[in-house]
């Protein structure tokens, strides 16, 4: 390991910390957040009238409902967030890359299942904020996916961008337990 990479790992270990704060995984949801969005799919899909259609699928979540389809909707990139913690414990480089792949595809899907959704009035803005956060981060992470020696990886995940605040803005609006702290 190289005098920089040594010098790094203290940024390092706190980049992966404000990283994993970002989305800090909360209680394991039931599967009624992914029924809400099933029944609203449904009945966007099979109401006749178009206006109808349109009305029903532009009905905002009520909060509770929010507060679950946020945790389903989490539940991925949270899940490869816990193998990215795992690879950085053990320094695992090519474990790194891989599942820094997983994370850009987990957080362009991540951000989808955000914009899709019709979310309560009080947490819509802090939720484009947090979509805007993760597209910013999506070529971040496939940049260490994509780097080719351990030294490359290193410097790349120094590259990481601070998480920013919305996550927290839209667990608290939602009254999520586990709100991250920063």
């Amino acid at each position: 390991m190289t005098r920089r990479a040594v010098a790094a790992a203290p940024l390092l270990g706190a980049v992966v910390a404000l990283a994993l704060a970002a989305c800090t995984p909360a209680p394991a949801a039931d599967e009624s957040a992914s029924t809400v969005a099933v029944e609203r799919s449904v009945v966007a899909e099979t109401t006749s009238d178009e206006d109808a259609t349109t009305q029903a699928a532009d009905v905002p979540m009520t909060v509770e409902e929010a507060g679950e389809y946020y945790l389903v909707l989490v539940e991925p990139t949270n899940t490869l967030l816990d193998e990215f913690d795992a690879a950085i414990a053990v320094s695992d480089m090519p474990g790194l890359r891989d599942v820094s792949g997983e994370l850009a595809q987990g957080y362009e899907e991540f951000v989808e299942g955000l914009r899709t959704a019709v979310w309560p009035a009080e947490v819509a803005p802090a939720v484009e904020a947090l979509a805007l956060e993760l597209e910013a981060e999506v070529p971040a992470w496939q940049a260490i996916a994509d780097a080719g020696t351990d030294q490359d990886t290193a410097d790349r995940l120094a590259e990481l961008p601070v998480p920013g605040t919305a996550a927290q803005l839209i667990r608290t609006a939602l009254g999520l337990d586990g709100a991250p702290v920063g």
